[in-house]
């Protein structure tokens, strides 16, 4: 185990991103997407609180938060996306009401459950839908948007409002 700094917490290639230190803020994101792209787990800051996260097209990375976290398969993670044009990647299809409650509610507090695409892996999604927001912290956007994928995101036991389009 190694800290250096309050920056990072490491021990097996897996890291807590903090901004403590605002002006650091950019080269701990650089830091943590190169974690996440190893195939490694982070903890980040997001909106409310800090959360595990990995690559979502990462099956192993995945794989290792629910064994961190010790989640039962069956319980999915939600998704966090940069930007409203990838639900059309990640949802086989967006009702209207669905679009619009994306363009007033992100980025913010809002998770869409909606059919998954069929190009969507089962190891991101069982189950016939696929739960996605866009996360209102400049942090959390900026690991997305580094990273170039969606990043999984385990969640507390008890779900912040949902809107479910099936």
């Amino acid at each position: 185990m190694c800290i250096k700094q309050a920056d990072y917490y490491l021990e097996c290639c897996h890291a807590i991103l903090t901004v403590e230190n605002m002006d650091a803020w950019q080269r701990q994101v650089e830091k943590a997407v190169e974690i996440l792209q190893k195939g490694s787990v982070v903890a980040f800051p997001t909106d409310t609180v800090y959360g595990l996260g990995a690559d979502a097209f990462n099956a192993p990375a995945e794989a290792r938060i629910y064994e961190i976290k010790k989640r039962p398969r069956h319980q999915q993670f939600l998704v966090l996306i940069g930007e409203i044009k990838q639900l059309t990647t990640l949802a086989k299809s967006i009702p209207e009401f669905a679009r619009f409650l994306a363009k007033r509610f992100w980025s913010g507090g809002l998770s869409l459950v909606l059919s998954k695409a069929d190009l969507v892996p089962a190891h991101l999604a069982a189950e016939a839908t696929i739960a996605l927001c866009i996360p209102n912290y400049p942090v959390c956007l900026a690991l997305i948007k580094s990273l170039g994928n969606p990043i999984i995101k385990h969640q507390r036991q008890y779900q912040r409002p949902t809107i479910c389009f099936n």
